[in-house]
């Protein structure tokens, strides 16, 4: 039974990340493009707020993404030295 709950973590989490940093990625570009086209649709504060969610969330998928793939490589080179 843990077995099942820790694949799980071990797809669902990178999986969360990744969707985090979509949405945060799509949530600042949309307002930077709102505020290109119409000057004062946001304000600076959630400007700053969007762009350090950006960064947040960027910070966390490139962790993430180091381990897994540093997870598959050593996965790869025990296989290989078998």
């Amino acid at each position: 039974m843990l077995s099942y709950i820790v694949s799980a973590l071990y797809f669902l989490i990178p999986a969360a990340a990744l969707a985090f940093f979509i949405v945060s990625l799509i949530l600042f570009l949309t307002a930077k493009g709102k505020n290109k086209r119409f000057p004062g649709t946001y304000s600076p504060e959630q400007m700053k707020g969007r762009k350090i969610c950006l960064i947040v969330s960027s910070v966390i998928f490139g962790i993430l993404a180091a381990v897994v793939i540093g997870f598959v490589c050593l996965l790869m080179m025990a296989v290989a030295f078998m």
